[in-house]
């Protein structure tokens, strides 16, 4: 982290500006690990005015250090007091759809940050864990427990509407003519088209999920590329 000499004016500011904080709307599903989450439109919408009526503003831009691409997010006072922080950001594939959405979710990440808003469910660390179903919680007792709790269902249900996926199928007969509009939808057209899954379509796309509706359409067709449909 780097800040200019003195910071006295912007904590303040950001103190006031704290206080008016909402938070931001979870409008977004990851079909990944089923929960919801704030994109960066909605953390965006969240914390603008009430920075900007309290003369803050943040800066995000791109650098490269070390040939590792690296996220600069700078929150500015009108007095030219700042604070900035950094998170490298690297891809598993320099594809223009995995470095864009990595951006996205650096960008997201770091706002929310610097800021103070909580943008995803707090799932006290399951999916960090990196354990296969990250819903299930650790059920903590006062006493010892009595009952063994089972294990959720491994059954999943595919959310998407296959309505247009098939008029699509039936009037071009090529999956490249579909375009998804949400994650959801995303999973339906993997599920009609190739039998793919939630997990085949995050190892596809090396567990960056598409957010945009530019995002989704990329992702779409690269998942066609990627399970051989030319």
């Amino acid at each position: 982290m780097q800040r200019s000499d003195a910071i006295n004016e912007l904590a303040t500011a950001l103190a006031k500006t704290q206080g008016l904080l909402k938070s931001a709307s979870k409008d977004s599903t990851n079909p990944f690990f089923r929960s919801n989450y704030a994109d960066l439109a909605s953390v965006w919408e969240a914390c603008r005015k009430p920075l900007s009526d309290n003369g803050l503003s943040v800066i995000q831009t791109l650098d490269i250090k070390d040939n590792v691409s690296v996220l600069e997010t700078t929150l500015l006072h009108s007095s030219g007091q700042f604070i900035t922080s950094f998170l490298s950001i690297t891809p598993k594939e320099q594809t223009p759809q995995a470095i864009g959405s990595a951006i996205t979710y650096a960008r997201r990440y770091s706002l929310a940050a610097i800021v103070g808003i909580v943008a995803d469910e707090d799932d006290d660390a399951e999916s960090a864990m990196g354990r296969k179903d990250s819903q299930t919680r650790e059920v903590k007792y006062a006493k010892p427990p009595q009952k063994i709790i089972q294990p959720q269902s491994t059954t999943k249900t595919e959310p998407a509407d296959t309505k247009p996926i098939v008029e699509t199928e039936k009037a071009t007969g090529d999956p490249k003519a579909y375009t998804p509009k949400t994650q959801g939808e995303l999973v339906g057209a993997s599920k009609h088209y190739f039998n793919k899954n939630s997990q085949d379509i995050s190892t596809a796309l090396n567990k960056q999920i598409p957010d945009t509706a530019e995002e989704l359409r990329l992702a779409w067709l690269n998942l066609c590329k990627a399970w051989s449909v030319t």
